[in-house]
């Protein structure tokens, strides 16, 4: 099986079709443009040697893999194929991932395997030493498997971070709009341990009136790939959404909220 079969078929296992997809070391972009034609998706690529094309669907970006983060945006699926051995700092962006991997995201690591007969003269990891690697980065490992020279990694982040917006007293979810919270409530949600509170960030647009407030406000949260509001107008939630933002709207006590069931099964993919 080749490379980009192995791929196609991991999505086609999926539980949920992918809508936002980045693919790291995407080259011209051809196997891009088929997956979000196939999945009627939004694609991104980077490249260090690719012709950028911002506005097309999919976008290419000059961009080397370390410059990941870079994206400001969250992608259902990052994969990655024969590229992993070129990356230069390959554990800074595993690392990175956290800031564009959604929640319930998959990342794909397709590669060839050390001691491949390709007829270059490179390094290339064993599958052992990239899952290393990518537990290292904080990300937890779904699936391990080995096709002839290639190898393919299947995983997801083993946190996430969600921003709550929370009235005054930091304990009930804001009852207005998500914008017009005092403060947010920032929880990190882990597989193996229950939400934690990492920290309350104060909301200084409050009671400020622009364009495009959404944006001024989710810079304060930007980190978290999950909000949970009452309300949010449906330019924000347009807005929010094609960024990548999985929206929650729930109302009462957070600590209600962050019992739920659903959060005990983030895989949503």
């Amino acid at each position: 099986m080749d490379a980009f079969s192995i791929v196609e078929n991991e999505l086609e296992s999926l539980q949920t079709k992918p809508h936002r997809l980045l693919e790291i070391g995407a080259g011209s972009g051809d196997f891009l443009k088929k997956l979000t034609k196939q999945y009627q998706a939004e694609g991104v690529g980077i490249d260090p040697f690719a012709h950028e094309a911002p506005q097309d669907n999919p976008r290419l970006y000059k961009k080397t893999a370390e410059e990941v983060g870079s994206l400001r945006r969250w992608f259902d699926v990052v994969y990655s194929i024969r590229a992993f051995h070129h990356f230069t700092e390959p554990g800074r962006c595993l690392k990175a991932l956290r800031s564009v991997l959604a929640w319930g995201g998959r990342c794909l690591l397709v590669d060839w395997h050390e001691g491949a007969s390709t007829g270059y003269p490179e390094y290339y990891y064993s599958m052992e030493e990239a899952s290393e690697m990518m537990e290292k980065a904080g990300l937890h490992i779904l699936k391990r498997k080995r096709f002839g020279d290639l190898f393919l990694i299947s995983a997801t982040l083993n946190s996430w971070r969600v921003a709550v917006a929370a009235d005054s007293t930091g304990g009930i979810i804001f009852q207005k709009m998500f914008g017009q919270a005092p403060q947010f409530q920032v929880y990190s949600l882990s597989l193996s341990s229950k939400p934690q509170l990492v920290e309350t960030r104060r909301n200084p647009y409050e009671k400020t009136l622009q364009h495009e407030k959404t944006f001024d406000v989710y810079k304060l949260v930007n980190d978290c790939p999950i909000l949970v509001s009452s309300r949010i107008g449906k330019r924000g939630i347009s807005r929010l959404e094609k960024m990548g933002v999985t929206l929650i709207f729930k109302q009462g006590p957070i600590s209600s909220f962050l019992t739920s069931d659903f959060l005990e099964n983030p895989f949503v993919l």
